[in-house]
């Protein structure tokens, strides 16, 4: 199999790469990426262009053009661009799709009906793989401070991932971590109006996904019902599941932060024993906490059916020896999250948590 580059002019100097479909400065990939890996590659506007016919029902045109490399390539990767747009909010690796054609085809109908062309365009070739910073795609967090985000902006990015991904979202949500990255730039409005605003937050954002006619009167928020351009709905219905950070007090009366999370989709579990806070410290602790979740759902009309435990530790970097993964998913853990917050970012560190990569998930280890 043979690797074909190719590079075409869209919104400034980006490489499309028909095996290794990437965007790039050239100068980079003329001094770096060429010298290095001796790869064939085109110039997408310098190379014949073949006719594709379509035959699908819903088709724009009965034909397109692409550069012939497109049309003879065996092994497609789509490593597609974080990148905003003002219909969809984000745009990943269909949008990306644009650039499989050289400049004289790929205006055509670019600003009118792109849409169904960029629909048309996936019957070209498939891709084998899709790379995406998972980082930037995820918000650049595991979690996203709801009350730090507006609610319909939320909602609209939620949702346009929720369809590019084919149902495979799914929002961390908290009420963020005071830290000088953020009062840096805001002052911190309190606990309490944090709370409130994450409330309303989630409210709206299940609302608004759920569809129009929608309103809302909160004391942070107003949403009136609206039929300008609505975004088209997730798969995942009626919306994309919510994991919330539930945090249980070692002696209280009351649970508010539990009680939050067991109305939603999902829980990652906290413990505030005074002037310590972590995740649970053994699986005897998060099986207790996670019966009086139960308790609190039934409480609510809901079961556990679906409803997810995500629990985080170290696995291969545990210092302590392998944590026994059977004794926590017996405990209510569905998931495992592998943290890493001692690594550094320097080689050493890197390379740690390139091991951890390569190794995979726990479960599949022989």
């Amino acid at each position: 199999m043979s690797n074909h580059i190719g590079n075409v002019g869209v919104a400034g100097q980006y490489v499309r790469v028909a095996s290794v479909f990437v965007q790039i400065s050239l100068r980079l990939v003329k001094d770096n990426l060429f010298k290095r890996t001796g790869v064939k590659h085109y110039h997408f506007d310098e190379v014949p262009q073949v006719e594709i016919r379509y035959t699908h029902k819903e088709r724009l045109r009965d034909y397109v053009f692409t550069p012939e490399p497109i049309a003879k390539a065996d092994f497609f990767v789509n490593c597609p661009k974080f990148k905003s747009h003002p219909w969809t909010t984000v745009t990943f690796a269909m949008k990306n799709y644009i650039g499989i054609q050289d400049d004289r085809h790929r205006l055509i109908d670019h600003d009118h009906r792109l849409n169904e062309k960029i629909a048309d365009l996936q019957y070209i070739i498939q891709p084998q793989f899709i790379a995406i910073d998972a980082i930037t795609a995820g918000e650049g967090r595991m979690l996203t401070p709801i009350p730090r985000v507006r609610p319909w902006d939320l909602a609209s990015r939620v949702s346009s991932l929720d369809r590019l991904s084919f149902g495979r979202v799914i929002l961390g949500a908290g009420l963020g971590a005071l830290h000088e990255g953020w009062t840096a730039f805001e002052a911190d409005e309190g606990r309490r109006v944090r709370v409130e605003k994450m409330d309303e937050g989630l409210a709206i954002y299940a609302g608004l996904i759920a569809g129009q006619p929608f309103s809302f009167n909160g004391k942070h928020y107003t949403v009136k019902p609206t039929g300008f351009m609505l975004p088209a709905p997730p798969v995942q219905q009626p919306h994309p599941p919510v994991w919330l950070v539930g945090a249980a007090r070692v002696g209280a009366a009351r649970q508010p932060s539990l009680e939050r999370a067991a109305r939603w989709q999902g829980w990652l579990p906290q413990v505030v024993d005074g002037d310590w806070r972590g995740k649970p410290r053994s699986p005897e602790e998060l099986s207790s906490l996670t019966e009086q979740v139960r308790r609190m759902r039934e409480d609510a009309g809901l079961s556990m059916e679906h409803f997810d435990v995500c629990f985080e530790g170290e696995f291969y970097g545990a210092k302590a020896g392998e944590p026994d993964l059977a004794a926590w998913a017996e405990a209510g853990a569905t998931w495992w999250i592998e943290g890493a917050w001692d690594l550094q970012n320097d080689p050493a560190g890197q390379a740690e948590l390139e091991r951890r990569i390569q190794a995979g998930p726990p479960c599949s280890r022989p």
